[in-house]
C-alpha cells in the first residue's frame, strides 16, 4: 500500500516537473538529462523511505509490547 502511494505520487511529480522542464528554453538533451536526474532523486527518496519503514517494523517486532 505504501509503495503504491509513493509510486503514484512520484509518477505525478515527475509528470509535473517534466511539464516545467518542457517550458524551459533548453535543448532536448538538457531536458532529458534534467528529467533523469529528477527520477534518480525520487528513486533514492523512495528507497530511503522503504528502509525507514523496514527499520520501524524490525523495532516493532523486537519490542515486548503487543
Amino acid at each position: 500500500m505504501i509503495g503504491k502511494l509513493l509510486s503514484g505520487g512520484a509518477t505525478e511529480l515527475i509528470k509535473n516537473v517534466g511539464g516545467i522542464i518542457d517550458n524551459l528554453h533548453t535543448s532536448k538533451e538538457e531536458k532529458l538529462a534534467a528529467e533523469l536526474k529528477i527520477k534518480d532523486m525520487i528513486m533514492g527518496y523512495e528507497a530511503e523511505m522503504q528502509k525507514q519503514v523496514t527499520e520501524r517494523w524490525k523495532m516493532d517486532m523486537n519490542s515486548d509490547s503487543w
